[in-house]
């Protein structure tokens, strides 16, 4: 059986969007996203927010890196995208990020 991975969010950017070419020539945007929710705790709500990474490719990276900034209300579609790298010190990073 196939599984299914997608990934709608809606929120707002932290920081202005970072746009760069690969090496190949490919346009490429990093932005992070803040989602929030609230929740019960005692007899007081607190909301809590949660940072998503985002990455888009091509025409969509060169749209966004144009248009959208840091605090810009933001729909992102796309799919989970695990990504392993060794940092400078020689350990084993892992992250999740939304490719969109």
């Amino acid at each position: 059986m196939q599984g299914i991975n997608k990934v709608i969010l809606m929120g707002r950017l932290g920081r202005d969007p970072e746009l760069h070419q690969t090496g190949q020539g490919r346009a490429l945007c990093r932005f992070g996203l803040a989602t929030s929710r609230s929740r019960r705790q005692g007899d007081d709500w607190v909301e809590e927010t949660d940072w998503h990474d985002v990455v888009l490719w091509e025409e969509q990276a060169e749209r966004a890196g144009r248009a959208l900034g840091r605090g810009d209300l933001c729909l992102v579609e796309g799919r989970l995208a695990p990504r392993s790298w060794e940092d400078a010190e020689g350990k084993r990073r892992r992250t999740v990020e939304v490719v969109a």
